[in-house]
């Protein structure tokens, strides 16, 4: 069982990018951080999805066009429980900008 740092990525685009993959027959518990590391703000997406192509569909959107303040602006949402096999995606509007961190644990289903 994982526990700690589950997953974390730096925004190198504006794609949508998977930051953490719950292992099949897990379920996580986690927060999802992010650090706006650029000098402008930047609006970002977070989505749950069950798809492994970084495609969420709407539904799946659980904070939309989040502005992150320049500079340090942080973002921190806790207390999500995530399926198997489900992915946590997050797209910025602007490109080499945001550090995103998914932290918490995973137990047997």
């Amino acid at each position: 069982m994982a526990s700690g740092r589950l997953g974390t990525k730096f925004l190198v685009d504006t794609s949508n990018t998977s930051i953490y993959t719950v292992p099949a027959a897990k379920v996580a518990v986690c927060t999802i951080s992010a650090v706006n590391l650029s000098a402008t703000q930047v609006k970002m997406v977070v989505a749950l999805t069950s798809n492994t192509i970084n495609s969420p569909s709407n539904g799946e959107i659980i904070e939309y066009n989040v502005p992150l303040a320049s500079d340090g602006g942080v973002f921190e949402r806790s207390g999500i429980v995530i399926g198997p096999s489900m992915n946590v995606v997050v797209s910025a509007a602007s490109a080499n900008s945001i550090a995103v961190s998914v932290y918490g644990f995973e137990q047997d289903q």
